[in-house]
């Protein structure tokens, strides 16, 4: 069992000395200079907290429909249980398929687009969280216009 343990834990070394680097990152934005330009990202803001509510709201409606969808299949389980008299442990969410209900929509997607038409400049900053050390130190953080 010991021999197990220690192959298992070279083999997972082993692989993870394989990764490439991991990064995380994080956006600024930089508003246009221009008035017109603060106003259309205003709208910009304000379509896509639009996009954000109806797509909740899609998602919701979804969820909704996923348990509607599931009802009958835990109405045959509860029987199924008060049959061999014993206590359900499930809810109908447990027999619900919520695969389809998390959709982002896209919403900050066009924002971002729309927020780079305006005059925005949108940057990407990424640092260096994980296998780091293979690293120049110039490469720990880097940043990128990713819309202007």
């Amino acid at each position: 069992m010991q021999l197990k343990k220690f192959i298992l834990f070279f083999l997972s070394l082993f692989l993870l000395s394989g990764c490439g680097p991991m990064y995380n990152s994080s956006y600024s934005f930089e508003q246009p200079k221009s008035f017109s330009g603060k106003q259309c990202s205003n709208t910009c803001l304000q379509n896509r907290t639009n996009c954000q509510m109806q797509c909740n709201t899609q998602n919701e409606l979804c969820r909704t429909n996923a348990r509607q969808a599931a009802l009958p299949t835990y109405v045959l389980y509860l029987a199924n249980k008060e049959e061999q008299a014993k206590n359900p442990h499930k809810t109908v969410d447990d027999f619900a398929d919520y695969s389809n209900c998390n959709s982002s929509c896209g919403c900050d997607e066009t924002y971002n687009q729309c927020f780079s038409n305006c005059g925005g400049i949108i940057t990407e900053n990424r640092q260096c969280v994980a296998f780091c050390s293979k690293l120049p130190p110039d490469q720990l953080v880097q940043s990128r216009r990713v819309y202007q």
